[in-house]
């Protein structure tokens, strides 16, 4: 059971991101430029704000697979 509690989660390198609104951001339509964020890793957290445009959020391939590894553009740090 601890192994997969959430902060042994978080210590294998994972993170999760939410607004400043508390709301969970899932995808990059969650949070458009302007957009307060942190981000919780295993030591802290990362406060930054997005300032750039999402990337597309999925692209297909000729071979009709997804790449998920799009992202955003381009995050600033918070103030």
């Amino acid at each position: 059971l601890e192994a997969v509690s959430p902060q042994q989660v978080l210590a294998r390198g994972f993170s999760y991101t939410t607004r400043t609104d508390g709301g969970l951001v899932r995808s990059i339509h969650d949070a458009p430029a302007g957009t307060g964020l942190t981000t919780v890793v295993a030591d802290g957290s990362i406060a930054s704000t997005v300032v750039g445009k999402p990337a597309a959020a999925r692209r297909r391939a000729a071979d009709g697979s997804v790449d998920r590894s799009a992202g955003f553009d381009l995050f600033a740090p918070s103030e």
